[in-house]
């Protein structure tokens, strides 16, 4: 049996704005002579897709992000003999994505409401509640975990009807008042494991970078 061999020249990483500007501009830039069987694969990371922070790590949704990508450009960029690496962001998601946004807009009553994490449900039994509304885990719990922020890593979330519930936050967040009172929320959401929800929006999203052709 013939064994096969792995491909070890250099991959390719880079976002897709920063070499050319566009994925059509680096396939132009990939095609000139001297770039001929240097890379084995790409690497483009995930302001490719819709996306409103952290570089494109704060994903919305992933189709692509047109002024940067189509589907066109990256069956080109494979036509070249390279495989294509993409990026999906597991742990959490923009608050603009449609599944927070359909969270603010019907709270407890959202199709999405275990599609993040409910801190308090999370941490019943666990802590003692605040006058704020959010549970104080027990200092035995919190001694263990890590914070890539100061404070708990909780946002209080208004929903349209000015109900309140809150809801684990460990990345990036901004609360600004719009001009009819109502918060607009910048930043990501953690996405809850135990919802059965997200695990058909990983089933989901696997085979749409699967359609783009990501082999990685």
């Amino acid at each position: 049996m013939k064994k096969k061999h792995m491909d070890n020249r250099p991959m390719l990483n880079l976002y897709p704005d920063s070499l050319g500007g566009t994925v059509e501009s680096l396939c132009q830039i990939l095609d000139r002579e001297e770039f001929a069987d240097v890379f084995s694969s790409v690497y483009i990371l995930p302001s490719i897709y819709h996306s409103d922070l952290d570089r494109g790590f704060s994903v919305i949704d992933y189709d692509l992000e047109g002024k940067y990508a189509s589907k066109e450009s990256l069956k080109r960029l494979q036509k070249n003999g390279l495989y294509l690496k993409l990026d999906f962001v597991l742990n959490h998601a923009s608050v603009q994505s449609p599944q927070f946004q359909d969270l603010l807009e019907h709270g407890k009553k959202s199709a999405y409401k275990d599609f993040f994490i409910d801190w308090n449900a999370f941490w019943e039994g666990c802590g003692t509640m605040t006058d704020e509304g959010y549970l104080m885990p027990e200092k035995a719990y919190l001694e263990k975990m890590f914070f890539r922020k100061p404070g708990l890593p909780v946002l209080m979330v208004e929903f349209a009807d000015g109900s309140r519930a809150p809801y684990w936050n460990t990345f990036y967040q901004e609360i600004r008042q719009t001009a009819d009172y109502r918060k607009r929320y910048l930043g990501q959401m953690d996405l809850n494991i135990r919802s059965q929800a997200v695990w058909d929006f990983y089933k989901e999203t696997i085979g749409k970078l699967a359609g783009y052709g990501a082999k990685i």
